[in-house]
């Protein structure tokens, strides 16, 4: 026991001192010169890397008798480290010009006390690419404040160093700040579903969503305005689940601090508008008398919502997309089922184990609706893919399946919560469900590891289907450093996901000695 305590004092230590060696390479090198030949990164990501490797391997020695180990055992802070790793093992950046001006945005609050971009201008932000746009002397980035202000963090050390920012620096930044957040949504969703069901099924089920949605291929990989609207809204279920909220002598806080999170969601993004009204709309018929409250909570960050929105257009409701936040043109029909079906988009597709999700939303137990928050959420997520099927540009742009809907997958991870009991009970569905989990991670795996560009924006052709397009270019070596990481790490994650549906299967369904 002894030798045991010391071997993880010092494994303790060694992460301790990955931590500064880290926090050191990022404010020497933050200028991104010293780039690794050949690669897509420079010498902070790998040793912020290898810091999580040391934290993942603690905190599994702090564990319990190694002997035990299994996946679906470990505590959700280990579920945060490994999936935190999983999210940065690509070494690549994922992103668009959409993500452009939140990746710089930081630089100008830390160097500039402000969030004008035009000291930036040019150079890091390059006019209608990057979404900037001009008003009142400034450039600014037309999206919501809040994406670049969560991630300003994550940039103290350089911004306050004032080290020049390259385009490398900025990549590297934003998707360590982006996955992190990513892998804390998971983290609070699983804590949320440990109060609902066994820990073993909201471990699947927080796998499915933080590595089977795209979570994994858009959220994490770079600063889209999905990952900190997923953060809150995944706070959001966690507040809202909390025990405390039926007790009368302690309700405040979970009510408070749940309007405050599903409120900030609104801010990160604005659609995320119709899952808040479907929270408000429960509390309305079921606890009236808490209604107060959660409203209490919602008002600073819908105040910094109408700042915000002050700050791009002039006007407290009027937000920086100008006309284009009434640009849902597309046809009622075609955008909500490409959204759902598409072969380039379609959330089945990419995500063929929702199918449960749906099913656990509008089919069995319909008796047990009273009182629950399946009826509304149901309301909302079906009502948010019709909006986002009316944008004019309902495909996403350029990404990798259906990112749209990324803020969406929360819920529907936390909506398969009721079906636990019957995965549990029946061999035959709980076997259904894991293969559709298995086979949504094998699907999101070739937009994180393989190169792709521009030529994935597709969105109705079975023959630019990106999954297809991506697993025939295996054999291209371009970039090079991309092939033999590409086809080592399908290997091994295939492998990987066979050996845990394995593990799952002995552990969920062992017979009893």
């Amino acid at each position: 026991m002894k030798s045991k305590a010391g071997s993880t004092f010092f494994r303790g230590l060694a992460a301790a001192g990955g931590l500064v060696s880290s926090a050191l390479l990022f404010l020497i090198l933050g200028n991104g010169q010293y780039q690794i030949p050949g690669t897509h990164f420079s010498l902070q990501w790998p040793c912020t890397f290898l810091f999580l490797i040391l934290i993942f391997w603690t905190l599994y020695h702090y564990a319990e008798n190694s002997q035990n180990f299994s996946f679906l055992k470990i505590s959700s802070g280990q579920w945060f480290v490994f999936f935190w790793i999983l999210y940065l093992i690509n070494f690549r950046w994922r992103g668009s010009g959409d993500t452009v001006a939140a990746s710089v945005e930081p630089f100008a609050i830390l160097q500039h006390g402000s969030l004008d971009l035009s000291p930036f201008f040019n150079y890091n932000i390059q006019g209608d690419v990057s979404q900037v746009y001009a008003f009142h002397g400034k450039i600014i980035s037309k999206y919501s404040s809040a994406a670049g202000i969560f991630l300003t963090p994550f940039y103290l050390l350089t911004g306050l160093a004032g080290v020049h920012q390259t385009d490398l620096l900025c990549h590297q930044l934003q998707k360590m700040g982006a996955s992190f957040m990513v892998a804390l949504s998971a983290y609070f969703l699983l804590k949320t579903l440990d109060r609902l069901v066994t820990h073993k099924w909201a471990v699947i089920f927080t796998i499915a969503y933080a590595l089977g949605t795209a979570s994994f291929s858009t959220s994490s990989q770079a600063i889209w305005q999905h990952g900190p609207s997923q953060l809150f809204i995944c706070l959001g279920l966690y507040w809202l689940t909390d025990s405390r909220m039926d007790k009368r002598d302690s309700w405040f806080t979970p009510v408070f601090f749940g309007g405050l999170c599903w409120a900030t969601a609104i801010w990160c993004r604005y659609t995320d508008l119709l899952l808040y009204g479907s929270v408000f709309a429960w509390f309305t018929f079921y606890r009236r008398r808490q209604l107060g409250v959660f409203l209490l909570g919602s008002l600073p960050a819908f105040a910094v919502l109408a700042w915000d929105n002050y700050f791009h257009s002039g006007s407290f409701w009027m937000t920086g997309y100008g006309g284009k936040q009434f640009a849902f043109t597309a046809s009622w029909w075609q955008g909500p089922l490409g959204i759902l079906f598409s072969p380039g988009r379609g959330l089945l597709l990419f995500s063929p184990f929702v199918i449960f999700s749906f099913w656990s939303l509008l089919g069995p137990g319909r008796k047990e609706w009273k009182n629950s928050y399946r009826p509304f959420f149901a309301a909302a997520i079906l009502a948010d893919i019709f909006l986002y099927g009316l944008w004019y540009d309902w495909g996403g742009g350029w990404c990798y399946g259906s990112r749209l809907t990324a803020d969406l997958t929360p819920l529907l991870a936390f909506s398969l919560y009721p079906l636990a009991p019957r995965f549990q009970a029946s061999r035959r569905l709980g076997l259904s469900f894991l293969f559709l989990v298995g086979l949504s991670i094998l699907i999101q795996i070739p937009g994180v590891f393989l190169g792709w560009w521009w030529e994935v924006n597709s969105t109705g052709y079975w023959s630019n289907n990106p999954i297809a397009y991506l697993l025939g270019r295996l054999g291209t070596p371009d970039p090079r450093d991309q092939w033999v990481a590409g086809w080592t790490l399908l290997v091994l994650l295939a492998l990987l996901t066979g050996w845990l549906v394995k593990s799952w299967l002995k552990t969920l369904y062992a017979r009893p000695s």
